[in-house]
């Protein structure tokens, strides 16, 4: 027999407003908090219109604070297409007990979490076992294409954020468990438990966040929320989570892992392996919004999805799981040294000349195909066996780029310049060709080829903005001149970067424009004189 339970609260009964559920049917879910029933919302106003939700009913005997964060929860009252939508906390005397008993509302999510997606979960209590379309869809697009997923789904969630933020609300427990994808082909930024007015941060906030208790999950914490610095939790404590996320859904797992006390160590003072994220312009994007220090990530979502969506738009591919189709006749079905050795052949063939087509197995490229098939395979692979390929591949783009007098233009391109840097994979074969071919990790020459590139077009506010990048952040030593955080580096930076604005805006590009003004309005960048010109 149904068990229907209807609840109201003053408010509610006001607005001739109430909400339903069966308890006799089983539950959506079942927490430490309590039970979650599919519901209705009628509205006796509408001729009783219904809106089916999810009640969430509290148990008894929950401590105070526990209670005072589910009403803060519910109160939480945005409507966003990225973000879950919270309706009413009820509280309802029993007649028999005089026990109150407490209920949140919200709308009733049809979708399954990302988590549970990776896991291969495609469907629901509310589904009866169907697999739900859009789930499934974002299941093959993470498992062939994952770099397009990540962006995908860390848009939405800043979208979302951005309306919690604008609200005065930091979330403080982004992970992929709280960001639901549901049957109507939305990505839902989800539970609001431990979500806080900003404004109350330097308050106890009736006594249930203490200066010092960390909460939140580990391995998307950030440094002030591991240390408990209430006072400093800001938007940027959400930007560091996500910049956590995209990076667990580009690589397939999180940036440290381990113990609770070892990872939280770690998210304080050790470096996210960002060499693992294999795009350049990616890897910087994840980089600012992972700083340790607050004030060097992003200040805001939009800032970070401003870059995302720049991103986006210069099409900057990345690298896929499959060799291109080219190089099977080369590649396909040698070990890892006779792929190389086949692979040493080729590129010295290729190189042969400087200006004329190149006679090679695959017949006569031109050197401009040259270049463009090498750069795809540098783009290519995520596997061990692949380390070698990359790294002649990376010494063909360069020498085919130099014959050509290709200047790069993007974050990519001249991440080619880099010839691969030695990581944990390498092998004994890599090494010997490495060595045989001379092959080094040589950021300056990265560096001096972005300069040319400069000097020949001083207009490319890209490639300004690339150049003064080095100057703020260089790796290894990148400008062989001086360290990172000099006055003179820093004034190189600057004046680049007003260079570059310059350009941006005469060519309209308003984009580019608010990406510059935010690297200018670095709080270490403010007091440096722009006394350098990037010819010297």
């Amino acid at each position: 027999m149904p068990e229907i339970i209807r609840i109201q609260d003053i408010a509610e009964r006001r607005q001739g407003i109430y909400y339903e559920f069966d308890a006799s049917l089983p539950p959506l879910g079942e927490g430490g908090m309590g039970r979650v029933y599919s519901g209705y919302r009628v509205d006796t106003m509408r001729g009783n219109e219904r809106r089916p939700v999810a009640i969430k009913c509290l148990r008894d005997g929950l401590p105070g604070h526990v209670i005072e964060r589910a009403r803060r929860e519910a109160s939480i009252r945005l409507r966003n297409d990225n973000l879950v939508e919270m309706l009413a906390f009820i509280e309802v005397r029993d007649n028999q007990s005089q026990a109150i008993r407490y209920h949140v509302v919200s709308e009733l999510l049809n979708g399954v979490d990302i988590n549970d997606m990776i896991d291969g979960k495609c469907t629901n209590t509310l589904s009866k076992g169907a697999p739900i379309a859009f789930v499934q869809e974002m299941k093959r697009l993470y498992d062939t294409d994952p770099y397009t997923f990540a962006i995908k789904v860390t848009k939405s969630v800043l979208s979302g954020l951005l309306a919690l933020h604008q609200a005065g609300y930091i979330h403080r427990d982004i992970d992929p468990s709280n960001i639901m994808l549901t049957a109507d082909g939305k990505i839902k930024l989800i539970d609001f438990g431990i979500a806080k007015l900003i404004d109350t941060l330097g308050t106890q906030d009736r006594g249930f966040t203490h200066d010092g208790q960390f909460i939140g999950k580990p391995n998307y914490a950030a440094p002030e929320l591991v240390l408990g610095d209430i006072k400093h939790q800001d938007t940027t404590t959400d930007i560091y989570a996500v910049g956590i996320m995209l990076f667990q859904l580009i690589v397939g797992h999180v940036p440290f892992d381990g113990p609770m006390h070892e990872v939280l160590k770690m998210q304080q003072n050790k470096r996210i392996p960002l060499e693992q994220v294999r795009q350049r312009a990616l890897r910087r994007i994840i980089d600012k919004a992972t700083r340790k220090k607050q004030n060097e990530r992003y200040g805001t979502a939009t800032q970070f999805l401003v870059a995302l969506e720049d991103l986006e738009s210069r099409n900057l591919p990345y690298p896929d799981r499959s060799l291109p189709s080219w190089v099977g006749k080369v590649a396909i079905g040698g070990v890892a040294s006779c792929v190389s050795i086949a692979l040493v052949i080729f590129i010295i063939d290729l190189f042969d000349s400087q200006h004329e087509v190149v006679d090679n197995p695959s017949g006569g490229l031109t050197n401009q195909e040259v270049y463009e098939n090498q750069l795809n395979l540098l783009h290519a692979g995520h596997s061990q066996s692949l380390d070698t390929l990359e790294m002649l591949a990376a010494k063909g783009v360069y020498e085919a780029a130099a014959t050509l007098g290709v200047l790069y233009r993007d974050d990519e391109y001249s991440a080619c310049l880099h010839t691969i840097p030695p990581g944990s994979t390498d092998s004994a074969a890599v090494f010997e060709i490495r060595r045989a071919l001379h092959i080094t990790p040589n950021p300056r020459l990265s560096h001096r080829f972005i300069e040319m590139a400069v000097n020949n077009n001083p207009q490319d506010y890209k490639m300004l903005i690339e150049l003064a990048e080095d100057y703020l952040w260089p790796n290894d030593d990148t400008t062989g001149k001086n360290v990172m955080g000099t006055s003179q580096n820093l004034a190189r930076a600057k004046a680049l970067l007003g260079r570059a604005r310059e350009c941006a805006k005469e060519n309209g590009d308003i984009r580019y424009t608010d990406i510059i003004d935010d690297k200018l309005n670095l709080d270490y960048l403010q007091n440096i004189e722009p006394n350098f010109e990037p010819s010297d």
